[in-house]
């Protein structure tokens, strides 16, 4: 298909929802035990209106549709893990266990906050962090719920810690990824999407299209040495990638030899923050990123964004305060840019969405289950899966009302 330059007009919505106003049509959580749900109250997008048009939000396969809004709740300030992890505030301990690490929150004042997605890195393996989790002052250890995005280590690498972790600026570079930990919560499906992606990096960085040569990862039962992961993915030991991702790499390469090149610019090792390291990766992501920090300055008081590549709408994050989706931009922009690239095809005319096809992902036709989870003594998931998203709402304790984090990820096809 002949390739086609794509711009589009980007649409803000305001979210008319004040620090005091509560909007009825969203989904409020109880206080305890499961959400209450009754026949027909299906959830509701934002209460919203158009500000009407502004700035082309829109870089090769990736389109941005920014929300704008007021605070909600009280003026609690956070710290985003990254920065707290930079200034000695928290710190992030190994456990031996895959699934469970635990953080420590050492400040007397600060309140630390965890992003979903957010990676930290080092310990026995590079860790994805599940949950968007608030730690308050002098926590003491709790636990962090974490899925392995490293699958051929259980060692200290090189000067690292192996007792302790340090802070990424990268977060999960995939809806894929998210959705097999946040929603599947199997760590299979984690290492089938770090394969997955290190692959369409590998394609990427030579010019490929990934729509051509897309590698088909799929798991297999053992892999001795590392406790607490049921049906891991067997790893080849030299690749760094699960053998049903090599084969598939290798059928890619034979069919496009000019990527043997590129095996060679990736680190071996199977860490995915390694491979988001990749000089030629970042420099293809920062095309994307810089893009978007231009739109961005034009926002009024942005408080989230919502995602969509090659036409198709993937996630959304809102937060209940500008400044935390402002911190927590440049990761999140990142994550959203590494997935573009993974999976844009030049040969392809992107599809270019309007202000309603966004609007029309925000909400849920049909509600089809929710749960309620106390994460620790300061905060609270909500968790709502309909039919177009699932919703994971982060509230903290000291104003259970209003939410500080909402995380849309596309619901998967049945």
């Amino acid at each position: 298909m002949k390739l086609k330059t794509v711009s589009l007009v980007l649409f803000s919505l305001i979210l008319g929802v004040g620090c005091s106003q509560r909007n009825d049509n969203q989904p409020q959580a109880n206080s305890g035990g499961a959400s209450k749900q009754t026949k027909g109250n299906h959830q509701s997008k934002p209460s919203a209106s158009p500000s009407g048009p502004s700035r082309d939000a829109v870089f090769k396969n990736l389109q941005v549709y920014f929300i704008n809004g007021e605070n909600r709740g009280q003026d609690a300030k956070y710290l985003p893990l990254a920065e707290a992890m930079e200034k000695g505030i928290a710190r992030v301990n190994e456990t031996g266990e895959v699934s469970n690490l635990t953080i420590e929150n050492l400040s007397e004042t600060e309140y630390v906050f965890v992003n979903a997605g957010d990676i930290v890195k080092g310990g026995r393996q590079d860790r994805y962090l599940v949950n968007s989790l608030i730690v308050p002052p002098n926590s003491g250890k709790i636990d962090l719920a974490s899925f392995c995005v490293e699958a051929g280590r259980w060692s200290q690498r090189g000067r690292e810690s192996a007792a302790h972790f340090s802070a990424s600026k990268f977060t999960a570079p995939s809806s894929d990824i998210k959705l097999a930990a946040q929603y599947h919560m199997k760590q299979s499906l984690v290492w089938d999407g770090v394969a997955q992606s290190q692959a369409f990096y590998r394609i990427a960085i030579t010019g490929g299209s990934a729509a051509t040569t897309s590698p088909q990862v799929a798991s297999n039962p053992t892999l001795p040495g590392i406790p607490g992961n049921p049906n891991p993915t067997v790893v080849d030991p030299v690749a760094g990638l699960p053998v049903a991702a090599l084969r598939a790499l290798e059928v890619s390469l034979a069919e496009l030899p000019s990527q043997q090149a590129a095996l060679s610019t990736i680190d071996s090792s199977s860490s995915l923050q390694l491979a988001l390291e990749n000089p030629k990766v970042q420099e293809l992501v920062k095309e994307y990123a810089d893009h978007m920090d231009r739109q961005l300055a034009t926002q009024k008081n942005p408080v989230g964004f919502a995602v969509a590549i090659n036409g198709k709408v993937v996630s959304a994050d809102i937060y209940g305060q500008a400044n935390l989706f402002k911190a927590l931009w440049p990761k999140l922009i990142n994550g959203a840019a590494t997935e573009a690239v993974a999976k844009y095809d030049k040969n392809t005319e992107v599809k270019r969405l309007k202000q309603a096809d966004f609007e029309a992902f925000l909400t849920n036709g049909k509600q089809e289950s929710s749960a309620n989870k106390t994460l620790n003594e300061q905060t609270r998931l909500l968790t709502i899966k309909g039919d177009r998203h699932i919703l994971f709402e982060t509230h903290d304790k000291r104003d259970s009302s209003n939410w500080i984090h909402r995380s849309y990820l596309a619901a998967p096809k049945k």
